[in-house]
């Protein structure tokens, strides 16, 4: 049955969605501010609006939980990401814990936040020149951030970062490259990192490496391929991979999956994958026993 809130059309897209408490939060994209809302299962309320007062805040494109906090980063071609949060998520309560594009200018619109050890995480992009760059940022409290790096590791073609997830003890985290392909690094403490690949797994049309999901020892990787549709991989030890399913599901107009690491999750076991599709609309394929199967196909 329907389950959505009752907001205007203005909300374009829900970006996140993240347990906190007693409640479910959302996070909208709106072109007159991006808005939080919440349930408890029963009613929705709204709990920020217009973009924490600053319409450029177009979107809150990311919620994480951190030290009895909820965090809440926004999307801001203005000035650069904004990160808010609130100790009890209601209205009235949120207040901004870093400084506009961490001090450092403007950032691009996609980004993700991420809890390791005792450090939350956000991971953005940035343009420097001609070029953008992916960068990651730290905070042991919350309020104070750190720059873990801001080069790309170190190669101009890692331009977004665009999932983090941990598996057995380390940190994964994906970068988009369309020049040689994505690449997937790790780290045991958040701050110095190595290589597990850098050439898209062989294929240098995986240039966006936009989910990971870890559940026991499985660790699985969603794949954006907009050639020849989104794929995903299987790992045991997170070094070497084995597809699971590659050509976007039979249809490479599946070319986006799990788009920054917020539109996939296991459930009860099962691995579901929601996808971008201009043609026939986005769907959701839930992986059993003979493979992937539709769950909801528009």
């Amino acid at each position: 049955m329907p389950f959505t809130p009752p907001w205007d059309a203005a909300n374009l897209a829900v970006s996140d969605a993240q347990q906190f408490g007693s409640h479910l939060y959302f996070g909208t994209a709106n072109e007159n501010g991006g808005e939080v809302w919440r349930t408890d299962g029963f009613g929705w309320q709204q709990v920020v609006a217009v973009g924490f007062g600053d319409d450029a805040n177009y979107a809150v494109n990311a919620l994480a939980v951190f030290g009895g906090h909820l965090y809440a980063a926004t999307s801001n071609l203005t000035t650069g990401i904004e990160i808010w949060r609130s100790n009890t998520g209601d209205r009235d309560t949120w207040r901004q814990v870093n400084a506009d594009g961490f001090g450092r200018g403007v950032t691009r619109e996609d980004l993700t936040l991420a809890v390791f050890g005792q450090h939350l995480y956000a991971g953005v992009s940035r343009v420097v020149g001609a070029t953008a760059r992916a960068e990651l940022w730290r905070s042991m409290d919350g309020t104070q951030w750190e720059a873990v790096f801001t080069n790309g590791l170190g190669d101009a073609g890692n331009s977004q970062l665009s999932a983090l997830e941990e598996f057995q003890g380390q940190f994964y985290l994906g970068l988009r490259n369309e020049t040689t392909g994505g690449q997937l690094w790790r780290s045991a403490d958040g701050r110095y990192w190595e290589r597990v690949f850098t050439d898209g797994l062989g294929v240098p049309g995986n240039s966006r490496l936009h989910g990971l999901l870890a559940k026991g020892d499985q660790f699985y990787l969603v794949v954006s391929n907009v050639v020849t549709g989104a794929q995903v991989w299987r790992s045991t030890d997170g070094t070497a991979w084995e597809p699971v399913m590659q050509g976007g599901w039979g249809d490479p107009a599946h070319g986006f999956a799990d788009y920054f690491d917020k539109a996939a999750a296991i459930f009860r076991g099962v691995l579901a994958v929601g996808t971008v599709n201009e043609t026939l609309g986005g769907q959701v394929w839930h992986m059993g026993s003979l493979g992937f199967l539709p769950l909801i196909v528009r």
